[in-house]
């Protein structure tokens, strides 16, 4: 397995994801959605050459449950910046998301239950400062099996945290945790059966989306899947209203969708 060795390097590769509105030369209604990362790919024909893509869960790409927002702003480090300026060092970039009908531009895998969207897009590297993770660097099932990847071992995921401001620089929080569950079997999700593995950890809201590292050896680390949000039970509230209200209950355990699924994502 190839792996990085340096987390400011994969602290790079993360974008922040938010919707609105285009009003003139402004942005406006602007509202936080998630994290995204970009992958490199090699390309097939040109030897050196790699295809970049972004990537997120696909639920940050949606205004509800079943409709996506017609485009998404990914936020983006310039490369020129000066801390020492006044001057903001990050800017908007559009990306579109649905068509005129409503259908999802992004690709995404053939189980519906697989949170995971990708598409062909990239900042421009002379303008924007970021940087790609490698397919080489993907820890799949085989790898897992061969390298004994197991509970208990440690992993990481730089994020976007909008509770945290940041209004000059794009600077991912690393949130950390350890492997509960490298699951063999399918959890039952509203949109189908699917594989999930489990981390002992605390993702919020902003955090879906994010690569998931884990540690290959003390200063390596491979990308083990996509942060997808915490594992949701129900319970009622103790002053229950007419209406039957009732509250998620965070158990402190993360859904992270394997790495395989992005490696096979149709």
């Amino acid at each position: 397995m190839f792996a990085i060795s340096r987390v400011d390097a994969l602290k790079k590769t993360i974008t922040y994801i938010f919707s609105g509105e285009v009003s003139g030369q402004s942005l406006t209604s602007i509202y936080p959605l998630g994290t995204g990362f970009f992958v490199a790919a090699p390309h097939l024909q040109v030897e050196g050459q790699s295809w970049i893509y972004l990537v997120t869960a696909k639920h940050v790409l949606r205004s509800n449950s079943e409709v996506y927002y017609r485009q998404i702003f990914c936020r983006a480090n310039l490369r020129d910046w000066n801390p020492g300026s006044d001057r903001v060092g990050v800017e908007f970039i559009q990306v579109g998301t649905s068509d005129t009908e409503g259908n999802l531009v992004w690709a995404v895998h053939s189980n519906p239950a697989v949170d995971i969207a990708i598409i062909q897009q990239y900042p421009r590297p002379d303008r924007y400062d970021f940087q790609t993770i490698p397919t080489a660097a993907f820890v799949t099932q085989e790898i897992i099996q061969r390298d004994g990847i197991v509970e208990g071992q440690e992993l990481f995921f730089p994020c976007f945290t909008p509770e945290i401001p940041q209004q000059r620089r794009n600077t991912p929080i690393v949130r950390f945790g350890r492997i509960s569950l490298v699951s063999t079997e399918d959890f039952e999700t509203r949109e189908g059966s699917v594989r999930f593995h489990l981390a002992e950890c605390f993702p919020f809201g902003g955090n879906s989306g994010s690569p998931v590292f884990v540690r290959a050896t003390e200063e390596r680390y491979g990308l083990f899947g996509i942060m997808t949000g915490y594992y949701c039970t129900t319970q009622p509230v103790i002053q229950k209203t007419p209406f039957g209200l009732v509250t998620p209950q965070h158990m402190g355990i993360a859904t992270i969708v394997p790495i395989d699924h992005l490696d096979r994502k149709s």
